[in-house]
């Protein structure tokens, strides 16, 4: 619908020169409550904004804080002079959804942690550091309401959708004749 009323709005302003397509134009009804609600819930890219709704902006805002602690913890482990001859290197890496470390496979017992795998050539382990394990079981169970406040957003979003679907098919239906003229236009200019 968004896109409908965009194209009712460039048609209309070109109705100077195309009056009858203008007219037309006129059968999209403007869906506001439906254009306000997917505005404010669904960005240009097509991902949910926070702004979708307070509990998803809240576990957004949590999952920022989890993060930044684990990262926190982890840059103290990477930085400590104990911990970095074990290491292959500083890049912190992600294994099933788990933020972990590159520890030389030599130092996989000593290294206090959960080992989350090993490279293709065996020489690392991706191991979880003890200490953000609490952080990570957090951070995963956060992204799990985050999935349920999104599904509950976009079903919130689809109800009000089918509760304009006359309108909107409609709206489709005339969005296509206008697409329609202006292909036969451009295929005219073209010959």
């Amino acid at each position: 619908i968004v896109g409908c009323n965009r194209l009712k709005a460039w048609v209309q302003s070109k109705a100077e020169k195309a009056p009858l397509l203008a007219e037309r134009a006129d059968a999209i009804v403007d869906s506001p409550m439906v254009t306000g609600a997917v505005d404010g819930s669904i960005g240009r890219a097509g991902d949910i904004l926070d702004s979708a709704s307070p509990a998803l902006a809240a576990v957004r805002s949590r999952k920022r804080m989890l993060v930044k602690r684990i990262d926190e913890k982890l840059s103290s482990i990477l930085s400590s002079s104990s911990t970095r001859t074990m290491l292959m290197d500083t890049k912190v890496v992600e294994r099933d959804g788990r933020r972990c470390l590159n520890v030389k496979v030599e130092h996989k017992r000593v290294f206090q942690g959960l080992v989350h795998g090993l490279s293709a050539t065996g020489q690392t382990a991706f191991i979880e550091p003890i200490a953000v394990v609490e952080a990570n079981n957090e951070l995963r169970e956060a992204e799990a309401v985050e999935q349920r406040e999104m599904d509950k957003v976009l079903q919130r979003l689809t109800e009000l959708v089918k509760k304009r679907e006359s309108e909107l098919e409609s709206a489709i239906q005339v969005a296509g004749g206008l697409d329609l003229a202006c292909a036969k236009g451009e295929y005219a200019i073209h010959l």
